[in-house]
């Protein structure tokens, strides 16, 4: 799956780099600034949702429907291994690394963007294993059954 991530938003990467409108580049700036005051004020889940948002936001400026789909569906698998093994979930790390995404779309430099978002991928997917190693099948059906059993 975050292979696949890598591979889809690559193209993305490719595709906006350099391209952005100043309109474009001001949703960008501004979706950052969100992650950085969800990050300031504590609020966890917020920080994971803009986090995700902020990859679907890349796929919708590059005008490619099919694949915002379709990486909507990876993000949102993602997150959620990111919400139960990442403990890292309002780190600083997304809005830093989309911040540096983001100058280097403005820079119109494809290697740096190209290189900042595999960074960030492979920085998330590494946190997030490294915790889901060491979880044990039944800790996954209790955190499943607490929800079913607050419904």
């Amino acid at each position: 799956m975050y292979r696949a991530r890598q591979v889809v938003e690559a193209g993305i990467v490719a595709s906006l780099c350099g391209r952005l409108s100043a309109r474009e580049r001001r949703a960008l700036h501004a979706h950052v600034k969100q992650e950085q005051r969800a990050l300031k004020s504590g609020a966890v889940e917020e920080c994971v949702r803009l986090a995700g948002q902020f990859h679907l936001l890349l796929a919708k400026l590059a005008v490619a429907p099919d694949v915002q789909a379709f990486l909507g569906k990876l993000v949102v698998r993602t997150e959620l291994y990111k919400a139960l093994f990442d403990p890292s979930k309002a780190s600083n790390c997304a809005s830093n690394e989309h911040g540096r995404l983001v100058d280097a779309f403005e820079a119109g430099e494809l290697d740096a963007a190209l290189a900042a978002m595999r960074e960030h991928l492979s920085e998330l997917e590494a946190r997030v294993l490294a915790q889901a190693v060491g979880a044990r099948p039944d800790d996954l059906a209790a955190v499943f059954a607490k929800d079913v059993n607050a419904s």
